[in-house]
């Protein structure tokens, strides 16, 4: 049977390019609110999914919708004012 080093052929190409530099940062921490309340933001089955007919995939959710959803979650955040988000349906029924 062969060595190891006998089977390695020769390589053609950098299989594991090397990867950018990136900087990650921590998060920031949280402010304690001056409120005994807390404040989640509840999504009512945003229906977020596709029909898909004769092969186009036909979204059923409305985009702008949840766009501005998540606006005010960022905003809320941003305020440290969210303690939660409850998704109230499914995603995808196909």
């Amino acid at each position: 049977m062969p060595l190891l080093e006998e089977l390695n052929p020769k390589q053609l190409w950098d299989p594991v390019g090397k990867a950018n530099k990136v900087t990650i940062q921590s998060p920031r921490k949280r402010k304690v609110a001056d409120s005994e309340h807390k404040v989640f933001v509840i999504l009512p089955d945003p229906q977020i999914g596709f029909r898909n007919i004769n092969g186009y995939l036909d979204p059923f959710h409305d985009e702008a919708a949840m766009q501005v959803a998540l606006q005010i979650i960022d905003y809320l955040y941003h305020q440290d004012r969210v303690d939660g988000v409850i998704n109230l349906g499914d995603f995808s029924t196909w």
